[in-house]
């Protein structure tokens, strides 16, 4: 037996759930939907995530209905983490997933194994692994996308994590080019979104983007992520991300393994698996791995900063 713990509850308004947790930190994932994972603290912290209980993100069509009726054609954001696949397209992105999905729990690895039906609209199964670490804060999330159908998919794994209100996030930018005609990075930036957007700021090694409750507008930026990490400051808690990054792979929106769009309401940290082409049969994954971090003060992004005390931080993710 492992120092992981199992049991399950009801959340919210998000039905059955299942609870994973060790001495240092604790998930919970949806399992009547999804599955997401709704919720991610340290023992004793806040929730890092943002869960839409108003049910406020919601995208319908009649694509969607045909499959999945009046209700379960209705793709519901629900907040936390989820499985989806780029690029962006209404019917197969928002294909959704408001239907149970079984749950394979290994207490020996402290690991589940989450699977979704596979949707006829799409013919992608969703399989998502989950893996807290036995004495630390550390989880590692495995995405895995089948293709059931009988036709190649052009495909890549996306996956969102939804970070709650107030959120400071930090996108490292590459500083260690030499070559002097070699751009130094890519920056996508998506239809009426401006460069002197106030939520961010760019320094000189690093994007800094602030949740701000009175915005009125939306903003998504993306780029191509080589040092390895982005962050989050958020309710006493600085909240880690390792990005796969493979240079002689491609990648969707012009380049793009890691995005960020933020509202009035959350902020989104999205990483981008590789684009390919699956055949039928064949599955494709992805990788991210998280870490918790408490901390007393945001660093003034308006002073000096020491961006290398936070990449110190994130070391043990790296390895």
């Amino acid at each position: 037996m492992g120092n992981v713990k199992f049991s399950q509850k009801e959340y919210l308004n998000f039905g059955n759930c299942l609870v994973m947790e060790n001495a240092a930190a604790q998930l919970i994932i949806t399992l009547d939907v999804g599955p997401r994972i709704i919720s991610y603290k340290l023992n004793g912290g806040e929730n890092v995530f943002f869960n839409d209980v108003n049910r406020v993100m919601t995208f319908e069509s009649d694509d969607l209905k045909a499959e999945g009726g009046e209700e379960k054609g209705r793709w519901v954001m629900y907040g936390g983490h989820r499985f989806w696949t780029a690029p962006e397209d209404y019917f197969v992105t928002y294909d959704p997933d408001n239907e149970p999905c079984t749950a394979e729990i290994n207490e020996e690895e402290g690991s589940v194994i989450l699977t979704a039906r596979t949707r006829t609209a799409t013919g992608f199964k969703k399989t998502v692994k989950v893996t807290l670490a036995q004495e630390s804060s550390k989880v590692t999330v495995d995405h895995i996308l089948t293709n059931c159908s009988d036709e190649v998919k052009n495909v890549a794994v996306w996956g969102v994590t939804v970070i709650d209100k107030g959120a400071v996030e930090v996108v490292p930018l590459p500083t260690n080019r030499t070559e002097n005609f070699y751009p130094r990075q890519i920056i996508a930036l998506w239809y009426g979104m401006p460069l002197d957007e106030p939520r961010v700021k760019w320094k000189k090694d690093c994007a800094v983007l602030t949740q701000d409750c009175n915005a009125t507008k939306t903003f998504k930026f993306g780029t191509c992520i080589e040092d390895g990490w982005v962050g989050s400051f958020v309710k006493g808690q600085f909240f880690m991300i390792k990005v796969p990054y493979d240079s002689s792979k491609q990648y969707t929106d012009r380049g793009c393994n890691y995005e960020t769009f933020t509202n009035h309401l959350l902020t989104e940290m999205e990483t981008l698996g590789d684009v390919v082409d699956l055949a039928p049969g064949c599955s494709h994954s992805h990788t991210e791995e998280w870490n918790l971090i408490p901390f007393e003060k945001v660093p003034d992004f308006d002073e000096e900063y020491n961006l290398d005390a936070l990449a110190e931080l994130a070391k043990d993710l790296l390895k």
